[in-house]
């Protein structure tokens, strides 16, 4: 659950640059006359909302589940950034260490 943490927040993440890059962009292009394309442009900010939603309610269970109270609490008070940290740190630290 916890790499689905980290697919999720790090879609989230990019999603959001990618909306910005996008708004900013369409901005300069089309200039004064903004009011339409700030209306298109309200509802895409939805699209990466779900995806931190998702990685959000996914580190709050997972954390939950494995009692990591700690994690639990940057997880819910800090939603993205918190599944992105979390999901990075632990799944580092589970994988197994190779020998040489």
């Amino acid at each position: 659950m916890t790499r689905w943490v980290l697919i999720l927040a790090l879609l989230a993440l990019g999603l959001y640059i990618l909306d910005y890059i996008v708004y900013f962009a369409g901005a300069i292009i089309i200039g004064q006359d903004l009011h339409t394309f700030n209306q298109i442009m309200g509802y895409t900010v939805w699209i990466p909302a779900i995806a931190a939603l998702g990685a959000w309610l996914l580190g709050i269970v997972d954390t939950l589940r494995r009692g990591m109270w700690g994690w639990f609490l940057l997880v819910l008070l800090a939603p993205v950034l918190g599944s992105l940290i979390y999901s990075a740190v632990t799944l580092r630290s589970s994988q197994p260490q190779v020998a040489q």
